[in-house]
């Protein structure tokens, strides 16, 4: 399986401190226009004025932080964050590399083997697993397998026969 790691963009997004100073000037501007202070706006959020201050300046704050300091100004986080703003994510979603899981391939082929009959005999779960490796040279876990046969199970595909502490799998026609 692919891990997903960041890449470096390709595009320039916003400048986060941009928007972060862009947000605290519109936050200023209200708290101005409703003639409340920093240490005002702090003491009806209930955050030190430290932390009102830093919003002000641009400067690190939480998502929780910033809403707190709209409902003490009465305002709706759309308000603050009405300026003009370029808009460009880092990565296109084109990009991604795209996981690879072989779990749907096992279903798919299980259920073209129940189709084909192969289960009409009992089978267990290290027979599937050997068929996968001769015929689709896929190295399956037999817990993986395991788990989906039991799932076909649930699902009315196949039926299930414990033998000793072994799990058998069979289909049989509805006649």
């Amino acid at each position: 399986m692919a891990k997903l790691k960041p890449t470096k963009p390709k595009s320039s997004p916003p400048n986060v401190n941009d928007v972060l100073k862009s947000v605290g000037k519109m936050v200023n501007t209200i708290m101005e226009a409703k003639g409340l202070s920093s240490e005002e706006v702090a003491y009806i959020a209930n955050l030190a004025p430290a932390t009102v201050k830093k919003i002000l300046a641009g400067t690190g704050s939480s998502l929780t932080t910033l809403i707190l300091v709209c409902v003490a100004l009465e305002m709706t986080p759309k308000e603050v964050f009405d300026f003009p703003m370029k808009l460009k994510p880092f990565n296109k979603l084109s990009t991604m590399p795209v996981k690879e899981s072989s779990r749907p391939k096992y279903k798919k082929y299980l259920l073209d083997l129940i189709r084909d009959g192969w289960f009409s005999e009992l089978k267990t779960t290290e027979e599937v697993c050997a068929y996968f490796i001769e015929k689709h040279k896929y190295n399956a876990e037999t817990k993986n397998l395991s788990s989906i046969l039991k799932r076909l199970v649930k699902g009315g595909h196949l039926y299930l026969k414990k033998i000793g502490r072994n799990n058998s799998f069979y289909y049989k026609k509805d006649t």
